[in-house]
Formats: structure tokens, sequence, C-alpha cells
């Protein structure tokens, strides 16, 4: 028990004594007070509203509906799960709002998180082709002829009194500057076209495909992550985005380090020397590293409401003779969840085609993908409960030292440690009666061969 808990609720006015209204009222005056940055915050410092589960059960609504129901305006909510209808609807919205199809900058801009588009849908474009509208990327596959192109330059030349740049293009047209220089094999090209003199500045090396793969890597290297196209422009050792889109027939500098990421990982498979050997003293490592990143995690854990949440940490699962390890388990009425706890440190980039990779002291490894494993688990989990309920998995990185990018490329919940509590109390998609929950405390406990109780 917490200190002072018992003391808080003796205080507290009974909520079956309270009207709707007068709920609502308490509930929208305290959310007015705190400001809370997210779900469990708010129930964390709250100190007259009810709990989560008994508001849920009362109104039958998820919080942030019980939030608009007691007068909190949808623009003044910190936090907000919509369902994929009304993320469709905000994302119609826009296109009425701006007359095109929205960007990702300008779907964040307003307000809305791509993480959870890539999450509910896969990818963006997944999101803008089910509102039936023409995403941005087919933009690139430029319909117009090079004579309406050339039409566009000498305009756009016209109006800032000289012959246009990439920069220029790229701020000044709504198509990329790599869209003319694949059209006209290069800007000097396209400037004789236009009646322009060819760049005096132009480019003094003679590139290939090969040569700028190689200064990629190399600058990758030094920075531990992909350089962005304002980066590689002031690089004086790089050539322009425009000229490394060209040879690698891309408009998109996404597609380049894809292909720069699928060329790393086949050389670090390659090179022995630099991927790390699991021998006894790096396995003990490994061991130790994971102990400590569960152990961090179970801290977290201990945190949560115990009266509405049963944890089990580090248990062995047996279920028709097969058997699987299982970092954490939670189950509540808001869901079960399943935590598999990796303790990585240094910058983990997962790529488009969903291979991991981590760069830490200058040492670069590749990762198993963690998908199959928590698949597994995931499976087990389902027959022993008799594939009734759902179970919601998280990829829990332990390790305050740990960098994130890529997070759009896979379906997995992959959250930082100190967000975890945040996500568990927030969740809202499940919904499970105390008799139900009593009976999967029951499936899973007949299952649990070995069971590490202890909370750090």
């Amino acid at each position: 028990m917490r200190n002072g808990g018992s003391g808080m609720r003796k205080n507290k006015i009974n909520p079956n004594s309270l009207t709707d209204d007068e709920i609502l009222e308490i509930i929208r005056d305290e959310y007015l007070e705190i400001e809370p940055t997210g779900c469990w915050d708010f129930f964390k410092r709250k100190k007259k509203s009810p709990s989560l589960p008994y508001l849920q059960k009362r109104f039958g609504l998820t919080f942030n509906k019980i939030l608009i129901k007691a007068g909190i305006s949808e623009e003044n909510l910190n936090f907000v799960r919509r369902s994929k209808d009304e993320y469709l609807e905000k994302i119609k919205g826009l296109y009425s709002k701006l007359g095109h199809t929205p960007t990702v900058k300008e779907f964040i801009a307003n307000g809305y998180s791509i993480e959870v588009i890539n999450r509910m849908f896969g990818s963006y474009n997944n999101a803008i082709k089910e509102c039936g509208l023409e995403p941005n990327e087919y933009k690139s596959k430029i319909t117009s002829s090079k004579t309406e192109l050339l039409k566009l330059y000498k305009e756009i030349s016209s109006k800032i009194g000289k012959p246009a740049s990439a920069k220029d293009i790229d701020s000044l047209c709504t198509f990329s500057s790599g869209v003319f220089s694949l059209r006209f094999n290069g800007f000097n090209n396209l400037r004789k076209l236009a009646g322009y003199e060819e760049s005096v500045s132009g480019e003094k090396l003679h590139y290939s495909k090969e040569i700028i793969t190689e200064l990629l890597i190399k600058e990758y290297y030094k920075t531990k992550r992909h350089l962005t196209k304002e980066e590689i422009q002031n690089n004086k050792g790089l050539p322009s985005p425009t000229t490394i889109l060209k040879y690698f027939k891309t408009t998109k500098l996404f597609d380049v380090w894809a292909e720069i990421d699928r060329i790393l990982v086949k050389r670090e498979a390659l090179n022995k020397n630099n991927i790390v050997e699991n021998d006894d003293d790096s396995k003990a490592e490994i061991i130790r590293a994971g102990q400590t990143g569960e152990s961090k995690v179970a801290h977290y854990l201990s945190f949560l409401n115990l009266n509405e949440y049963i944890i089990y940490n580090n248990i062995s699962i047996r279920v028709n003779g097969r058997s699987q390890q299982i970092d954490h388990l939670i189950i509540g009425q808001n869901g079960i969840f399943h935590l598999e706890t990796k303790n990585y440190s240094g910058e983990i980039y997962i790529d488009k085609n969903e291979n991991w990779s981590k760069t830490n002291r200058n040492k670069y490894e590749v990762l198993d993908n963690p998908v199959g494993q928590i698949k597994r688990h995931e499976q087990l989990l389902k027959e022993a409960l008799d594939n009734k309920y759902e179970i919601v998995s998280i990829l829990v990185m332990a390790n305050k030292n740990c960098r994130l990018l890529g997070l759009q490329n896979t379906k997995l919940n992959v959250i930082k440690v100190e967000k975890l509590l945040d996500f568990i109390n927030s969740y809202d998609e499940t919904k499970l009666s105390k008799k139900e929950l009593i009976k999967v405390k029951r499936a899973l406990d007949k299952c649990i061969e070995l069971i590490d109780t202890q909370i750090v």
C-alpha cells in the first residue's frame, strides 16, 4: 500500500451518492486545474474524481468521451485516442480546408500524430487511399510533359530573376527538384534548354552511384544516423541532394537511405569482425543487461494501481507441451498486456523492410527482428486463454540512452520505459468485466511454471 493512500480515500465523497452531472463537474474542474499530459497523469494527480474503471463502467464511455461530455472541448484535450473512422474524417476535413491532399507535415502541423496513423493503417498513404484521395507520393510520377515542365522552370526563373536552382524549385514549386533533374538528366541540361548558360560552379567531380553510395556510408558511420536533405546540401564532401536522387533514380531521399541500409545489413552480416560474437563473456553481458532492463521495467510497473492491475514478472508459461519465458504480463479491465523488454543503448533503426540495427560507440550491429519472438509469446498466451481474448504486446526499451528511429516501419508498439505507465493506463480499446478478469487470472495461473513476484 502506498503511504497516505487509505487516508485520502477516507476524505473522498462516495461517487454513488452523486448525480452524473455532479461527477462530470468534478472531473471538468480537476482537469482544467491539473492540465494533465495524459490519462495516467490525470489519475495520478487527481484528488476528487472517481477512478477510471468506475467512470468507464458508470458512463459506458472512454475517458476522452467522458471529458468531452464534461464540457472539455476536443481542442483542449491534451491526449486523444480516435477510431479509424475519426482519423479518416480528420484527413478529409484537412483536404476540404487545404484544397489538396494534405502532406505528412501538414497533418502533423494540425496537431495529429503520424505514429498513430502508421499503427492503425500501416502507412499515411494507406490512410489517404482509404479516404479516396490520391497519395502525395504519386505526385512524383508527373504526367506533365517535358515541354510543360520546361515552361514552368522558365516561369520560376523569370520570377526570381535568375536561373532557378534545385533549392529554388523545392521552395517555389509543388514538384520536387528531383523531378526536373530526372526528366532533363541534370540541371545543366535544363538550363541550356531554357536558354541559360551552364552553371559555372557546377559539380567538379564525375560521380557514379557506387561512389555516392560509399560517400553516404562514410557519412553514416560518422553521424550514426541518416543525413537530412539540408545536411547533405551543406556537406562539401557530398554531391547535392538532386544529384544523389538522380543517380538512385528516385525522387525521395528516404528511398536512397533504405537502399543504403540494405547494403549495410549485407556487409555487416558478412563481416564477422564487426558483428558481436556470442562467446561466453558476451552472453553473460547480454544476460546481465537483460536482467537490468527487466528490473527497471518491474520497478515502473510497481507504480500501477495494484487494486486495478495484476502484475507478473519473469514467468514461464507452458501450454500443450510448449513453453515460453515472458518478461512481464499485466492484466486489468482495460486489457491483457504482454511486455518484452530490451535494454539496448545507442541508436536503434528500423528500415522500411523491417530490418533492425543498432549503432553504439562506433559499433554497428544487426539485430534480430523481435516480431517473431513476440508473436510466439502471443500465440501461447492466446492458447492459454482458449483464444477468447486479445493480447496487447509492447516492446519496452528500458535503457534511457536508447534512441528509436524508423518506428513508422513496424506495427509493433515500441515505447521507452518512461512512457509505459501512460500507455497502459490510457489504453481503452479493450474492456474486461471483473468476472472475466478472474477467469483470465485462473487460466494463466494454471499455465505458469516459474514466477518471480518480487517487484524491485
